[in-house]
């Protein structure tokens, strides 16, 4: 009977042990990219002319990670608009978004286990309102004009075929809507176009009266 080599055995334990401890010290140095801290500094959106910009520096020494950058027009409802994969500390990114909403909106960066209201950038779009609403009853027009402050609209009402019946000044605020009575001018019943007038732009309503 053959027998076994007694030095082999010392050999053989000595070299699993040391091939588990390599294998054990990989696990615990590799890289887990979904764990990691994500930082985002000078995040920030503004205009050029009429096309937003929206940047932000990525802080944390991230590779391969991928988050979203979301667009939203009240700060609670958000929709992706793309997706970027971080590529390290020091990287910077830039969206151009061709077709900003008039008003405030906002832009948001969204990862795994971020925070709601974390990385969050507001973009002023010329100074027009938020949203801008328009009712008819009774042939009494009814403006709303959400914004932050008080502001001053010039407000046109006309036919299709760009006859105007009303133009005027107006001064909307944030919780009281602005009303123009036309039953005086003796308009039928067709419909027309109500325009909202800002220093760098314009809105168009249609409504039936």
């Amino acid at each position: 009977m053959k027998k076994e080599n007694p030095i082999y055995k010392p050999i053989l334990l000595s070299t699993l042990v040391v091939a588990t401890m390599i294998a054990v010290g990989f696990n615990i140095t590799k890289p887990n990219n979904s764990n990691q801290k994500i930082q985002i500094s000078d995040f920030e959106a503004y205009m050029i002319e009429d096309v937003a910009f929206v940047t932000w520096i990525a802080t944390s020494d991230v590779h391969n990670v991928e988050v979203t950058l979301e667009k939203s027009t009240n700060a609670h409802k958000f929709s992706p608009v793309q997706k970027f994969e971080l590529n390290g500390s020091g990287s910077k990114y830039t969206f151009v978004d061709r077709n900003p909403n008039y008003g405030l909106s906002y832009y948001r960066i969204r990862y795994k286990h971020h925070r709601p209201l974390e990385n969050v950038a507001h973009l002023i779009n010329h100074d027009g309102p938020i949203h801008f609403e328009v009712s008819a009853k009774n042939k009494v027009i009814e403006l709303k004009a959400d914004q932050l402050s008080d502001k001053t609209y010039l407000v046109s009402v006309a036919d299709q075929n760009g006859k105007h019946y009303f133009l005027q000044s107006m001064r909307f605020t944030s919780k009281k809507p602005v009303k123009i009575d036309m039953r005086a001018l003796g308009l039928k019943n067709h419909e027309y176009i109500v325009r909202l007038y800002s220093t760098e732009w314009s809105t168009d309503k249609t409504i039936s009266l």
